[in-house]
């Protein structure tokens, strides 16, 4: 919803651009690219969640993520496991030693057109944080079989997930800037998430995450980006949410400032 959020804005000043220019024939194609991308946005609307999701690049779907197995140093994970939608996997690899090993995983499943797949992932796929590595895959299957893992040590381990689209995230709220909901949508979206305290809405402003989770590296889920939170005033603003707008600017500038006080005086 981010990404297409920005895509749509350029497309409406791209057209603006076009009509000081006169240039007519490009206003349609741009006007059919910017409806296009509203119409995708549209559809990652989530009703009970009151807000936008991601969704898969090759499903569309925006599933939730879930643990599907482990397996504690090099041997056959048995999965035997059926999807209702095709699911893409993330793999995390937490290991022992600072050095490692030839790691070579191998997974067996379905693809959603149910052919059979084998895919190898060796350890020059894995993007390291110390000692944990993390891939997700580039297939999406169907179905699960099995996984073999080879060249691990024996405490090293090989968590299996699906990955999931349902957490939230403050680029999530980029349509509301972008001008692609309706005036109803934008009143839910604002009233229901935005300025809920229990989900988003915080006195220093909108983190990058609602919650934080508690893996060390994650602590940027608490932090808050100044550009991002602009984006979503000038959004509040758009639908005429101006005491919000006003409010959601101002707390994370007075504790930036007050900080850099501080610091000078220190």
């Amino acid at each position: 919803p981010g990404l297409c959020a920005f895509l749509y804005r350029e497309c409406c000043s791209l057209i603006q651009i076009a009509n000081t220019l006169g240039d007519t024939q490009a206003i349609p194609v741009l006007e059919a690219f910017a409806e296009n991308l509203s119409t995708v946005v549209e559809s990652a609307w989530n009703e009970e969640a009151a807000i936008y999701f991601d969704w898969d690049r090759d499903t569309h779907n925006s599933s939730p993520g879930e643990k599907l197995g482990e397996i504690t140093g090099p041997g056959l994970l048995p999965l035997g496991l059926e999807f209702n939608q095709p699911v893409r996997l993330l793999r995390r690899l937490e290991t022992s030693l600072n050095t490692r090993g030839r790691l070579s995983i191998f997974v067996q499943g379905k693809s959603p057109t149910a052919k059979n797949r084998i895919e190898r992932i060796t350890d020059d796929q894995f993007k390291w944080h110390f000692r944990q590595g993390r891939y997700t895959g580039e297939n999406v299957y169907q179905s699960l079989e099995q996984i073999e893992i080879k060249g691990l040590e024996p405490e090293d381990q090989v968590t299996i997930y699906s990955v999931g689209y349902n957490t939230q995230d403050h680029s999530l709220l980029m349509p509301l800037w972008a001008g692609i909901p309706s005036e109803e949508r934008a009143r839910i979206l604002i009233e229901r998430t935005i300025t809920n305290t229990s989900i988003i809405w915080r006195p220093y402003g909108i983190p990058a995450c609602p919650r934080t989770l508690e893996a060390p590296e994650a602590m940027v889920c608490g932090s808050v980006n100044l550009p991002r939170n602009s984006l979503v005033g000038e959004g509040l603003i758009r639908y005429v949410y101006r005491e919000q707008a006003a409010e959601l600017i101002k707390s994370p500038c007075v504790i930036f400032f007050n900080r850099q006080k501080t610091l000078i005086r220190n």
